[in-house]
């Protein structure tokens, strides 16, 4: 009897059908999928001991306590702060996911000279070349995005050494004594969605009514307890007519309802561009639940209002401010552009020379007055992550360019030194939770200590003193980069526009 054709297909059938119900596909797929998972290039899981460290994010100006979960020396989960006084516990979603960021794709990776790779002592010895050659009717600026730190400290320094040195920032005194305010009329401001310190907004929410005026429904409209459309451009307009209903004039009926609410709801404050009248309108300076002065911002210059086409050599982090802006203050040819950053996106576009930053949390660093906040502070972010060969921290090139032989650390102790000499104000320790006036530390080294392992020094309030005036424009933050699950979530779910 023979095999035909029928008989092998049947068997073919037979035994396909057979192999389904053995573990062999099943293992194959699992084992092809363990190896397709383990190529040289995927991050291993760390291994070694676990334990907790603490810092503070230096992603944005909220500047939150963050608690870092970490195996052996890599972090691998990152938490808030319970009853930290600025960020009370939260975290946003970037800074949830700040310990991915080093798998980002857009890093850069070394120094850049027009796009070509150079070393660190060429890039100095060229842009110190460019600086001296800088004319006499030509300035040298730096740009900095984050005022009030120990690094502006040591650019206001280099500058200082020049003939035709500026220092440009967005000065801004004044916090805002949130707990107190009753009502907020924003602008266009993401009050419920990033602004300030989440945590802070949110523990107070329910003590506010919300009034957000701006042309889409967005997130914070959604959740706003009046929401007010108007069309693109119109905020000056809009505020323009709630002053009017503030003085019990006749205005519009949105923006008499608007003026209604901000009289039934005092104190209030206004935000957002173009609100300096309308918060005079409410006096909303100087007092409490209103803006309050604080005593850690030094003069500087607008960048805006440097000559045009006067800059031969310009320094700067990543800002906020328009392309078109910055250029519009270069001189015509031969201007010189570096940029201190991490990423080769934003500025690091236009730049002459792109000097690589260590992320955060991977090189010791500082943060500033938290956002908003109405008294001082200053805190550590601690290196918790090896900082890839290369990079060098803003300040550390800068003192590298001027000649200068001090570290960077150096310069932080000086700062803590001065907190201790002052004695002023108090020290939250994000471990146990507890403050600690600045006089009971036994010393600066104590003192460096406890903000090394985690903690924020808050000064004492302002007594605050005659009338005071509120800068035309609130500034905004730079844009935030994201770790690649946080960039893939926000694109496959339209959280983000893009």
């Amino acid at each position: 009897m023979g095999f035909t054709r029928r008989d092998l297909l049947k068997f073919t059938g037979g035994a396909t059908a057979g192999l389904v119900f053995t573990p062999v596909p099943w293992s194959l797929l699992r084992d092809t999928a363990l190896v397709s998972e383990n190529w040289p290039d995927v991050p291993q899981p760390a291994r070694g001991e676990i334990r907790t460290r603490y810092t503070t994010c230096t992603l944005c100006p909220a500047a939150c306590g963050v608690r870092a979960r970490s195996v052996g020396d890599q972090p691998v989960s990152l938490a808030g702060v319970p009853e930290h006084p600025a960020s009370r516990g939260a975290l946003c979603a970037n800074g949830l996911l700040a310990h991915q960021l080093p798998f980002c794709t857009d890093r850069a990776p070394r120094p850049l000279a027009n796009g070509r790779a150079v070393s660190m002592e060429q890039a100095v010895a060229r842009i110190r070349a460019a600086v001296e050659a800088c004319g006499a009717n030509e300035s040298v600026a730096f740009l900095d995005p984050r005022p009030g730190r120990a690094a502006s400290l040591v650019y206001r320094r280099y500058l200082a050494g020049l003939a035709h040195g500026v220092y440009c920032a967005a000065s801004n005194p004044f916090g805002i004594d949130l707990e107190n305010t009753r009502a907020i009329v924003s602008f266009g401001v993401p009050v419920l969605d990033g602004w300030l310190s989440p945590g802070r907004v949110l523990a107070v929410r329910s003590q506010f009514a919300l009034i957000q005026i701006e042309p889409e429904y967005s997130r914070t409209a959604s959740l706003a307890d009046l929401w007010v459309p108007i069309v693109p451009g119109g905020e000056a307009a809009f505020a323009g007519a709630v002053e009017c209903g503030l003085r019990g004039e006749p205005t519009d009926p949105a923006a008499e309802r608007v003026a209604r609410m901000l009289l039934d709801h005092k104190p209030a404050i206004a935000i957002g561009t173009g609100t300096d009248k309308l918060n005079a309108a409410l006096g909303s300076a100087g007092r409490p639940g209103g803006f309050l002065r604080r005593r850690d911002v030094a003069p500087a210059t607008e960048f805006a209002d440097l000559p045009d086409h006067s800059v031969r050599v310009l320094f700067t982090e990543e800002a906020s401010l328009t392309w078109s802006l910055i250029q519009s203050k270069l001189v015509a040819r031969d201007a010189v552009v570096v940029v201190l950053t991490s990423w080769l996106d934003g500025y690091a576009r236009h730049a002459d020379y792109v000097i690589p930053a260590p992320l955060y949390l991977e090189s010791l660093d500082e943060a500033a007055t938290p956002a908003g906040s109405t008294v001082a502070g200053f805190s550590l972010s601690p290196d918790l992550i090896a900082a890839p060969q290369g990079t060098m921290a803003p300040p550390e090139f800068m003192l590298r360019l001027a000649g200068d032989a001090t570290s960077y650390p150096d310069i932080l102790k000086q700062r803590v030194a001065g907190l201790k000499k002052d004695g002023r104000g108090s020290v939250f320790t994000y471990a146990d939770a507890k403050s600690t006036r600045v006089r009971d530390v036994a010393s600066a080294d104590d003192l460096w200590k406890l903000l090394l392992a985690g903690a924020v020094w808050l000064d004492d309030p302002l007594r605050q003193t005659g009338s005071i005036t509120l800068p035309a424009d609130e500034p905004c933050a730079p844009a935030l980069h994201r770790s690649p699950l946080m960039s893939k979530l926000d694109q496959e779910s339209g959280l983000r526009k893009v």
